[in-house]
């Protein structure tokens, strides 16, 4: 029996329907009105299934519209609901102020990139008060504290962490209360007491992954008031810290067919548990036929090109079969763009939830290459990528404008040899129209405009790179902006989706530069808007569509007719453990904090998860890479282990390797109809 409150789903059940069926059946009385009903999912991409789902089971007993409920993440409920309206900083203003709380400390932390500190004292400060376990008082009490962790043993490098760490956690916590900003974290903590307190209706929590300290305070007096439900999926061990938050003791159910079975068997792994060979043989002989034929199988790709060639057709062989919700899980972005590149290509509406950095868009490459211009006295590989942009010359004149960048890459740049330099272009240019008269007096106008243009563009920036010292932050944001305007490229980054996020973060940032005195050099402004651009995502426009593209973690709680699981390699799948600068894992998790271990079990519960959610799965990964073998997930191997050493045959597709190849199976132009 589950505790009250708690309630158990196998991996093979569809947690969106038993939600809708509890939900509906504890509500009958208040039927058609849900608004007092609160449903919080694990991410927000599960809410159009959650609701297709209601709707659906709401309309078999006789109610084919409602009122609510409230579907929601349990962080945006909590602050949206319980927050004070205080002013947080964005995560601009935060890099930045952390660099200004830097600077006074420099002896801390010696030559070491000020933004790089930044980057890992944020990350751990946020985990900090996130768990609700920031650095002591005094710094006696911290080194103490640390030391335990450490095992007891007194270290010179010991104390320098310690004192670096709480000295500008205090430096940082008086620079947000002098500019009047609150901590998120702390504001989170803070709404999650007044969500025990006031919380009023019925809380549906599901699928959590993980609790912290505060959360698991308030989500516990919730349930135990009767005010809160919780929905568990997964396995004992992947969800031994939220059953621990929960004070629960672990009761998993049994898997729900005997492919479910034989995951639990692949991934049981406990102290007790025989060894996989053991563990295969004994499943053999309670199932003698295996049940993963016709519903999971793998394929290695011999290259990046063929591994998105197969995730296309297999797609493309399920819609054709008559499936109507594939999905496609990776969380490898540069294959999702090949894959979503050849779907598209064969007419296909994509739904793509998981989008992409936004420093990987074609208009923040260009951004890029401009930027490389001002570095490297306009080196003409750079300088051809920017004026052959789609960005810089608006539609209207852009035929006339490649005709003249055309002269001037080849008549100029390459015929006089000219590889850099925009006076070393125009004194070439001149020597050019002297020598040979009969070149065209309009097309070196032309060049020479746009030569100009370009020397006006740059001189904002060019101004601030050369200059040897330091200039405050928002200077380069000014010299930045006037220097697209100029250009033209603000306009035409304006005109397009990508763009125009590129351009809010600009404001963004020059929002968070403000009257700030933050002093930087061209390498720590750089510094900054590669931080600013990698740290944001970008996401098409899509229409709803029968292919999905997502992460792993958006995944989650989703069914399909048809799963691909993709790029399952080790690099992806559960990924590199991080070098972190301050504290090591076993230290972090003395302190309380999330380690590399919690980080092992949610991506297994998600992966777990998927291998259950559509009756045909598809493993992938991509084996070798200019000749070096890549290695496959761990958690592959266990499965194709697992299944050769129970039925001596491995899961391997037999048809995909050669329908991937098969000219006849790509997509290509219609033939165009033949010349008179």
């Amino acid at each position: 029996m589950s505790p009250a409150g708690i309630t158990w789903i196998p991996y093979g059940e569809d947690a969106a329907r038993v939600l809708a069926d509890r939900l509906l059946a504890r509500h009958e009385q208040d039927l058609p009105d849900l608004s007092r009903v609160d449903v919080l999912l694990p991410s927000l991409e599960a809410q159009t299934h959650f609701q297709t789902t209601l709707i659906d089971c709401a309309g078999q007993r006789g109610h084919p519209a409602l009122l609510g409920p409230q579907i929601s993440t349990l962080p945006l409920w909590t602050v949206s609901r319980f927050a004070p309206s205080q002013a947080t900083p964005s995560p601009q203003v935060t890099g930045l102020m952390l660099v200004e709380a830097l600077v006074p400390h420099q002896r801390l932390f010696g030559r070491a990139n000020p933004w790089q500190v930044a980057d890992a004292l944020l990350n751990l400060f946020t985990l900090m008060s996130r768990q609700d376990t920031g650095p002591d008082e005094t710094l006696a009490d911290f080194e103490t504290r640390l030391q335990q962790a450490y095992g007891g043993e007194a270290l010179a490098p010991l104390s320098r962490e310690a004192r670096m760490v709480h000295t500008l956690w205090q430096a940082w916590r008086e620079q947000l209360a002098a500019e009047g900003l609150a901590d998120p974290q702390a504001l989170y903590r803070e709404a999650l007491e007044r969500a025990a307190r006031h919380t009023s209706g019925t809380l549906y929590l599901v699928a959590p992954e993980a609790l912290t300290p505060p959360e698991a305070t308030c989500i516990n007096r919730l349930r135990h008031e009767g005010r809160a439900e919780i929905l568990l999926q997964g396995d004992t061990d992947s969800l031994a810290p939220v059953l621990a938050a929960l004070e629960m003791e672990p009761t998993a159910p049994a898997p729900t067919d005997s492919a479910g079975d034989l995951v639990e068997q692949v991934f049981d792994t406990g102290e007790t548990a025989p060894h996989l060979a053991e563990r295969a043989r004994r499943f053999a002989e309670r199932v003698a036929v295996s049940p993963l034929t016709d519903r999971l199988a793998t394929y290695a790709a011999p290259d990046a090109e063929q591994h998105a060639r197969a995730i296309d057709v297999q797609t493309r062989l399920w819609l054709n079969e008559g499936k109507q919700h594939i999905g496609i899980v990776t969380d490898d972005r540069r294959l999702a763009r090949r894959v979503r590149a050849l779907l598209e290509r064969a007419g296909l509406v994509l739904s793509d939830s998981a989008g992409w950095l936004l420093s990987t868009t074609s208009a923040a490459a260009t951004l890029e290459r401009w930027l490389e211009c001002i570095e490297q006295d306009f080196s003409w590989q750079p300088l051809m990528d920017v004026l052959k942009s789609p960005f810089v010359f608006p539609a209207t004149a852009r035929d006339q404008a490649l005709k003249t960048v055309y002269r001037l890459e080849n008549d100029v740049i390459r015929h006089e040899n000219v590889g850099r330099g925009l006076t070393r272009y125009q004194a070439a240019l001149r020597r050019r129209a002297g020598r040979l008269p009969d070149w065209g007096h309009r097309g070196t106008q032309a060049a020479e405009a746009l030569l100009n243009r370009l020397q006006r563009a740059a001189a904002p920036l060019v101004a601030l790179h050369a200059r040897p010292g330091q200039a405050v932050a928002h200077n380069y944001l000014e010299a930045l902006q006037l220097s697209l305007e100029r250009l033209g490229l603000a306009r035409g980054l304006s005109e397009d989706p990508a763009g125009q996020r590129i351009l809010e973060t600009l404001t963004s940032m020059t929002q968070a530069a403000g009257d700030r005195d933050v002093r930087l050099d061209w390498a720590g402004f750089r510094t900054w808007l590669g931080r600013a651009l990698e740290g944001a995502h970008f996401r098409p426009a899509t229409q709803p569509g029968p292919v999905m593209l997502l992460s792993l973690p958006q995944a989650r709680l989703l069914r399909f007719d048809a799963l691909v699981l993709a790029g399952l390699d080790r690099e992806h799948l559960p990924g590199r453990e991080p070098a972190e600068v301050f504290f090591n894992n076993r230290v972090r998790r003395e302190l309380g904090l999330p380690g590399w271990e919690d980080h092992l079990r949610r991506r297994q519960l998600g992966f777990r998860s998927l291998l259950e959610s559509a009756p045909r799965v598809l493993l992938t990964w991509q084996a070798e890479d200019v000749d070096e073998p890549i290695l496959p997930s761990p958690w592959v191997e266990a499965i194709e282990a697992f299944h050769i050493l129970a039925y001596g045959q491995g899961l391997a597709d037999p048809h995909l390797p050669r329908l991937s190849r098969d000219p006849r199976t790509r997509v290509g132009a219609p033939q165009p109809a033949p010349l008179p």
